[in-house]
């Protein structure tokens, strides 16, 4: 399963090895085999202490704001859905890490991504959007911050990739998604 969603994240090999910092053991058509290196993840705690260190971020969900919208259709509502999707595996992680692990194959946060950004990407095309490049550079980020959601080997880095990845795609929304509404309002003759 681990290989089928790590293929849906359209990351070859070569790049899984430079984003995620790991050492490829072996890679074959049936098995991918991977040596992490958690240096990245700084000193994070142990057993229930890191489950408590974040359960506060767990438990508060990040709220959908008109501010976010960006095009008033498909976006906005895998914008919002995203959100919601992430708070809800936030909310079960708090009560029981394999629920949250649960929460985020049933809503198919990875799944649901890959459209979302192939959709986001065809539309820089179609704009000539000057800053595609660079969005899909940040695109590339998200990525990488939810892939430990289904390789993390334990709760305590699962519930802190899932922080990371809410917090990243929430933060990207505002950096970069609301910077392409002006081209999208303009393609609209507005």
């Amino acid at each position: 399963m681990r290989q089928a969603v790590l293929a849906r994240l359209d990351i070859d090999a070569h790049n899984l090895q430079q984003i995620l910092h790991v050492h490829i053991l072996r890679c074959d058509s049936a098995l991918l085999l991977l040596k992490f290196s958690y240096s990245h993840w700084g000193a994070v705690g142990k057993g229930k202490e890191v489950a408590a260190n974040y359960r506060d971020s767990l438990l508060r969900p990040i709220p959908w704001l008109e501010s976010f919208d960006i095009d008033g259709d498909v976006l906005d509502v895998e914008h919002k859905w995203l959100i919601e999707a992430f708070n809800h595996a936030c909310l079960e992680t708090a009560q029981c890490p394999s629920r949250g692990r649960q929460a985020v194959a049933d809503f198919d946060i990875i799944g649901l991504l890959a459209k979302h950004f192939a959709e986001e990407e065809h539309l820089f095309d179609q704009l000539d959007y000057p800053d595609g490049i660079q969005h899909r550079r940040e695109h590339d980020h998200i990525r990488w911050l939810c892939t430990p959601l289904v390789t993390a080997p334990d709760d305590d880095i699962f519930a802190h990739s899932l922080v990371q990845a809410r917090t990243g795609l929430v933060e990207h929304l505002i950096r970069h998604d609301l910077g392409f509404k002006t081209h999208l309002l303009h393609r609209d003759g507005k």
